[in-house]
């Protein structure tokens, strides 16, 4: 039996365990449950597609108009102009097919091209091959994944990694370089593209410095590497705008979508290319005589249906607007726990943010057994107990609450994190 905690209903940010306590989900369940945990329209969507009609698989020339709508409504929407859509069904899969299909093409058009960078620290997966793309080393080798397909650029984290008396611009041009000469010693004809996350959680959530994308672009152009975007958790508004690319004034040739795609409700993701990416696919599916890729689940009704209406929700109530307007409120939250002796800096990029943990006086030596030498394990235990869901990265808290949250459930997240900081903070005294 699970030791742990068994949440069994929810509404807007809270979900209730089975005793009846509540907690703020700070962090959206796994970064996805964008419009809270009991969204009505969506729960109708998902049972009027189930009395209509509850499965039929996208294959063989066949599919449900809810597909088509849906495939019309996440191009119209999509950051990357005249898009096209390929549908699966997890993040983790959609990355995967990304790739798969990446050398489904140059396989007819660049055979060389066949390594796939990413950078360090990253996350894009629980799969074999999304495993080894996110770079995390205990992980690859805990499975024993290592490969030679994929090469591994530094994460920016600045200020952390900066060097004596560098600046931000210096930071990203160094960084750009490193790229430039990971590029030039494999050799350019050897790459097929450059994957990446907007802004990386895995990676501790430090925005990119300014100038890092511009000059990580200009890098791939010059040598016609394509630049994907791992949208997963930064689509549909969590950064501010509707895409985390448009955060970064980048437009990807292609990028891969899920979690806010449904606000979880039903499990899909997608592949979203340009036209230049779709058109070389056709072709060489004519070449093979047929695309042979698919699944059961892809696209399936329910899930399109509900993807479909969480589209519409974000249109209608305007939900990168409300992102956008508490943004102030959120910030005003992060400056104020900000100021607690148990937190050394934070980092905000619209409704996500970074707090970073540890003592800033002698009290940190006070810790009395292992249990409070683990700082994060503390932070975990003391915002649970106050009622509030988080996650850790690196040596940093990551909050990124339902995009439907209020003013005061933000004023209520303050006031139970502070209790949970305090808890802390007196317990070591």
């Amino acid at each position: 039996m699970s030791s742990g905690v068994d949440m069994v209903s929810g509404s807007g940010v809270f979900v209730f365990d089975s005793s009846g306590k509540d907690y703020i989900d700070a962090v959206s369940a796994l970064f996805c449950a964008t419009l809270g945990f009991h969204n009505e329209r969506l729960i109708e969507a998902a049972t009027r597609q189930m009395r209509e009609l509850p499965v039929y698989p996208t294959a063989l020339n066949r599919t449900v108009p809810v597909v088509h709508a849906l495939a019309d409504a996440l191009s119209a929407a999509a950051p990357i102009p005249d898009a096209h859509v390929l549908f699966a069904t997890t993040g983790s899969e959609a990355i995967e097919t990304l790739i798969k299909t990446t050398w489904y093409i140059n396989k007819q058009r660049n055979p060389k091209r066949h390594k796939i960078i990413t950078r360090r620290g990253s996350y894009h997966g629980s799969t074999i091959f999304a495993t080894r793309l996110g770079g995390i080393e205990s992980i690859i080798n805990s499975f024993d994944l290592t490969g030679d397909d994929i090469l591994y650029a530094a994460q920016p984290r600045w200020p952390r990694d900066a060097l004596a008396g560098e600046t931000e611009e210096d930071y990203a041009h160094r960084l750009a370089l490193e790229l430039a000469e990971l590029i030039d010693h494999t050799g350019a004809e050897n790459i097929a593209a450059f994957l990446c996350e907007p802004v990386s959680i895995a990676g501790g959530m430090y925005p990119a410095p300014e100038g890092y994308f511009e000059a990580i672009r200009n890098v791939l152009s010059m040598r016609d590497i394509p630049l994907y975007f791992d949208e997963i958790v930064t689509g549909f508004g969590r950064t501010g705008k509707m895409w985390g690319s448009q955060t970064v004034n980048q437009t990807p040739d292609c990028l891969v979508a899920s979690k806010g795609l449904s606000a979880a409700y039903q499990p899909i993701s997608a592949v979203v290319m340009n036209d230049d990416f779709h058109s070389a696919l056709v072709d060489c599916s004519i070449m093979h005589h047929g695309f042979h890729h698919g699944g059961t689940y892809h696209a399936h009704p329910v899930a399109a249906a509900v993807a479909l209406e969480t589209l519409k929700i974000y249109e209608d109530e305007r939900i990168v607007d409300h992102v956008r307007d508490i943004s102030e409120h959120w910030i005003k939250m992060i400056s104020k726990l900000a100021a607690h002796e148990l937190v050394r800096s934070t980092r905000t990029i619209g409704l996500l943010s970074a707090i970073e943990v540890g003592f800033r006086s002698y009290r940190e030596l006070d810790f009395r057994n292992d249990e409070k030498r683990d700082i994060k394990r503390s932070v975990v235990k003391a915002c649970m107990e106050h009622g509030v869901l988080i996650r850790i990265s690196h040596d940093s808290i990551i909050l990124a609450p339902p995009l439907i949250i209020s003013k005061k459930d933000i004023d209520e997240l303050e006031q139970r994190m502070t209790k949970a900081f305090n808890t802390i903070l007196f317990s070591t005294a």
